[in-house]
């Protein structure tokens, strides 16, 4: 699957059934391999919370930096929960 594919299954994954996202997931990790399901959720949540972060920043209610910080505490919240479930 390419990046550009990729993107559009996270854009999209609210959106297709849960057998073809269950599917999909299964042809991309080849059998279910567990490292790269890590990899797989890791970057999922990664790209949804910078598109958050994006809408975030497009609203005037929210400072910058106090997005900022809120990110970054959650970034680092979910390298350590990956960490100890490892």
């Amino acid at each position: 699957m390419t990046n550009t594919e990729l993107i559009a299954f996270y854009d999209n994954i609210d959106k297709i059934t849960s057998f073809n996202r269950i599917k999909t997931v299964y042809d991309l990790t080849n059998n279910l391999d567990i490292y790269l399901l890590r990899f797989l959720r890791k970057d999922f949540f990664s790209y949804n919370m910078n598109k958050v972060r994006k809408e975030m920043e497009c609203s005037e209610e929210e400072n910058i930096n106090d997005i900022d910080l809120w990110f970054t505490d959650v970034l680092l919240y979910m390298d350590i929960l990956d960490k100890v479930s490892t």
